[in-house]
């Protein structure tokens, strides 16, 4: 089934809603969470194994996109970039994130403890946001690699055994276009960025209940 198709199956709300849509749950709010993230702009001599240093950055990465999914819930939250002038101008996106996340009990993501979490914080520490309150990480990465010898632990080959709503790759701008579509403002690789981020969080959820 086309991901676009996926991604209509589940309702997105507005951040007051989602936030509100958190006293639904029993005991620890329990987030699952995936972000994307804008890469790092260099100038580099070589194709092959390139170090760059700290003066030949021209632009650091920022956050692109958020999606988010309370645990057993049908209401997702997206948020990206795409409406601002500038696009690596990520403070708002930032500022919503955080006050999300100060409603977090526990955070289940993909390579969220070494990834999602950390990202978040350093920008939002570039930003001058307060520190977020302690949040546990379920980083099912790492769960899965302990309990199970997977011919792959990515959550696209994972999901594929275990989801109905599997993560699959972004079809209309494969690989990096995405990126440089979206950083170019084309609106229909930012439509396909949402609905590969929510499909992400959906898809996850269904894998963690599974494996659990």
């Amino acid at each position: 089934m086309p991901r676009s198709t996926r991604a209509k199956r589940i309702k997105q709300v507005d951040l007051d809603e989602f936030i509100s849509l958190s006293t639904k749950q029993k005991g620890p709010r329990v987030l699952l969470a995936d972000i994307e993230t804008f890469p790092i702009e260099a100038y580099i001599w070589s194709l092959w194994k390139p170090h760059v240093g700290l003066e030949q950055i021209k632009q650091d990465w920022t956050l692109m996109s958020f999606a988010g999914k309370w645990l057993g819930q049908r209401e997702v939250y997206y948020a990206d970039v795409s409406e601002r002038e500038d696009v690596r101008d990520d403070a708002r996106l930032l500022i919503d994130v955080h006050r999300l996340l100060n409603n977090v009990d526990i955070l289940i993501a993909h390579n969220g403890q070494r990834f999602d979490l950390p990202k978040l914080k350093a920008r939002m520490a570039i930003r001058g946001l307060s520190p977020l309150p302690p949040i546990k990480v379920l980083d099912t990465l790492l769960l899965n690699r302990r309990a199970f010898g997977f011919t792959s632990q990515k959550l696209a080959f994972v999901s594929e055994l275990f989801a109905d709503q599997a993560k699959d790759a972004h079809k209309t701008f494969p690989g990096f276009e995405l990126w440089r579509e979206c950083l170019s403002g084309n609106q229909k690789a930012w439509q396909e960025c949402r609905e590969y981020n929510i499909i992400d969080v959906t898809s996850m959820e269904e894998t963690y209940k599974a494996l659990r």
